[in-house]
């Protein structure tokens, strides 16, 4: 394991984080002395802080989650601002709207732009592949979560999240849903490990997972082509028994 720390981002994860915001800010044109400059803002702001981690923002986050199940299928998970409920066909106009997005192209990695509508069908019709909607708790639909397992017999799982309506991004949603699928990928479907693929340079998901409870795991050096760009890639997992219920 790279991080040894579970309540602190370690020194290989800002040292990667730092490179990679290093080379965004080249790409954009910024100056060495540009950077320089910026480094010292940085530390302008932490000391007028005066004291740091005072806020609770490295506390692992947690909170309440119940089932609604039919014939031991589990039909919806509610959170206390929001529900998960599973996929029908009928919602692949939701996904039609959503991978449009620019964000996206930013943000999701690699799983449902290259599949048509029938192939998007077809690999969550298996079962070793969960997809549900999310929705605020006034039948907003906002976003998918996804368990993409590859070997079932592993027990081991990769979850993927998206908001697709841009005026909810950065409220906590994304937060309160991936905490609602850990706890079904761990309580209901007996997953013993968890994963998240990210992009390096996707600072607020990343501490989010940290929130979550991941680890930084892996590394992976260009490992996806954006828009013409080599990106790096970072995976997190989480095992069964860090979880925090």
């Amino acid at each position: 394991m790279i991080i040894n720390n579970k309540n602190h981002i370690d020194s290989k994860a800002v040292s990667i984080i730092a490179q990679s915001n290093f080379r965004e800010m080249i790409n954009y044109g910024f100056t060495k002395k540009q950077i320089i400059n910026f480094s010292t803002e940085i530390l302008d702001i932490l000391i007028k802080t005066g004291k740091e981690n005072t806020n609770g923002n490295n506390a692992y986050y947690k909170t309440s989650v119940t089932y609604e199940s039919k014939k031991n299928t589990v039909q919806k998970i509610c959170g206390p601002n929001l529900y998960l409920r599973p996929f029908v066909r009928e919602d692949i106009f939701l996904f039609n709207i959503w991978r449009k997005k620019k964000r996206e192209n930013k943000t999701f990695i690699d799983m449902l732009s290259e599949l048509n509508n029938k192939e998007i069908i077809e690999r969550f019709s298996k079962k070793e592949n969960k997809l549900f909607i999310t929705h605020l708790n006034n039948d907003q639909p906002i976003g998918f979560m996804i368990f993409k397992t590859d070997h079932i017999e592993s027990s081991k799982t990769e979850m993927k999240k998206f908001i697709g309506e841009s005026n909810l991004w950065g409220k906590g949603y994304g937060k309160e849903m991936s905490y609602c699928w850990l706890n079904y990928g761990f309580t209901k479907l007996n997953f013993r490990k968890i994963i998240i693929k990210t992009f390096d340079t996707n600072i607020s998901n990343i501490a989010v997972n940290k929130k979550l409870g991941f680890q930084l795991e892996g590394h992976l050096q260009k490992e996806t082509c954006i828009n013409g760009k080599y990106i790096d890639i970072l995976i997190m997992s989480l095992l069964k028994n860090d979880f925090r219920l």
